[in-house]
């Protein structure tokens, strides 16, 4: 990061360039230059910060306009956001608030309740990370005797609705609906009408996917994790052994979607639901063990094949013999997967296709776990569009996501995110990107 002393623009401008951060040391800044240096900050692609500095004699920093209205114009002010990946906008809507505020600012940070319908939910930082980022920006852009108080908030309105001393409400021009909102309930409830201060968007550096916000935004943020090696890999690559890919994902997420994209890129693909089917076979190792367990009540007579509803009652009504079911199977499918993989190139790259990657244990199996994500309601849309036809409504399609693990499970064994929740050429960019970046660290 470097340190800028105010001047002028046109030296800012200068010192702009090839600089990822940049703090500005300011004293009495009017509301106009700081949005012009937030302004000329995103146009460069930096991560801005502002320092307060007094003043040392009369003759310093002379081009800051010395007569601003808004500066320490109210007591108490409010704010509230999710806060996400904390942002150049995030940046300016505190900085604005730290200028207008003389005695006090209530921040109120969206917590786990208001997050759930979110776009990418898992990648939002925790509460306890976005709270902090919060707290030491403030620290570092307010003045000493401003005290700063932070509120997780469940609904829309949080302190705003509720505090009695509140002069204030700081928010961005695409919210001022959202401060509107805000008066009409302390109007309901009694308290006095808050001043409603906007302030402008930022716009974003130019866009990688389409589906990216004009504007600087957390939701762009997440999106471009997408497709991008999140943590390190499971298992360096074997140039004597092909690269696998754990594909994983809840039902109806995309995944055997996804999977069609990577073969037209080259990957080979080992689908453990043909595996599984394989395994039942009579006379596999997988079918004698589940006999010599199970009896000969869950073998049909007329071709000695498994009777799925007789074994299903078994193990539906005694997780025990649900456990003793998966401790058969699973490790079954996993030997047929390295026998399948053997008969792989060593240059190959193979994508395990597996919806139950994570809970089978076959991910140590990978060199990495790449999972596809959706949100609920959409499954369950694409659930009943799928099974319908079986009597499958929405409230049947919800107790099979209950009964399978969640995302927030999966993410933590996932390298990479893929997302199939918009059109398909959103789908495409991210297959291809995630590809290609993949071939790059082979």
């Amino acid at each position: 990061m470097i340190r800028i002393i105010f001047d002028n623009l046109q030296n800012v401008k200068n010192q702009l360039k090839n600089n990822s951060s940049v703090q500005f040391n300011l004293s009495n800044p009017s509301i106009s230059t700081i949005r012009e240096l937030f302004k000329l900050s995103a146009e460069h692609n930096i991560d801005p910060s502002i320092i307060y500095t007094p003043e040392k004699n009369n003759n310093s920093l002379n081009s800051f306009e010395k007569s601003d209205e808004f500066w320490n114009a109210y007591k108490h002010i409010c704010l509230g956001g999710t806060f996400d990946h904390l942002h150049s906008g995030h940046k300016l809507l505190l900085t604005e608030a730290a200028h207008l505020a003389s005695e006090k600012i209530t921040i109120g940070i969206a917590h786990d309740d208001l997050l759930k319908n979110k776009s990418l939910k898992q990648f939002i930082q925790s509460y306890s990370i976005r709270e902090q980022s919060v707290k030491d920006y403030l620290q570092s852009v307010s003045k000493n005797e401003l005290v700063i108080d932070i509120v997780p908030i469940n609904d829309p309105v949080g302190p705003a609705g509720t505090v009695a001393d509140l002069d204030c409400i700081v928010i961005s021009e695409e919210t001022k609906s959202g401060g509107a909102y805000v008066n009409k309930i302390r109007l309901e409830r009694g308290l006095s009408e808050l001043k409603i201060h906007a302030i402008p968007l930022i716009q974003g550096e130019s866009k990688i996917m389409d589906a990216e916000d004009d504007k600087i935004s957390s939701s762009s943020i997440r999106l471009r994790k997408l497709g991008t090696l999140l943590k390190p890999v499971l298992k360096k690559n074997n140039k004597h052994s092909p690269y696998i890919l754990g594909l994983t994902g809840g039902s109806c997420s995309g995944k055997s979607s996804v999977c069609q994209r990577f073969v037209k890129l080259g990957a080979k693909i080992i689908d453990c639901d043909k595996l599984g089917h394989q395994a039942y076979l009579p006379n596999t190792p997988c079918y004698n063990k589940m006999v010599s367990h199970f009896g000969k009540i869950i073998i049909n007579e007329h071709d000695s094949s498994i009777n799925r509803q007789e074994l299903g009652k078994i193990v539906f009504s005694d997780k025990n013999e649900l456990s003793k079911l998966e401790s058969i199977v699973w490790p079954e499918i996993g030997k047929m997967v390295m026998v399948k993989v053997e008969e792989c190139g060593s240059d190959d790259i193979v994508i395990l296709d597996a919806a139950l990657l994570i809970e089978a244990g076959w991910y140590g199996l990978c060199n990495e776990v790449w999972v596809c994500v959706l949100k609920r309601p959409e499954q369950i849309k694409r659930i009943v569009e799928r099974d319908g036809g079986k009597g499958v409504d929405e409230e049947m399609a919800g107790k099979r996501l209950d009964n399978q693990i969640q995302d927030e499970d999966r993410f933590e064994f996932a390298n990479v995110v893929l997302s199939t929740e918009r059109e398909k050429e959103f789908t495409q960019v991210q297959c291809e990107k995630a590809w290609g970046e993949l071939k790059n660290r082979l």
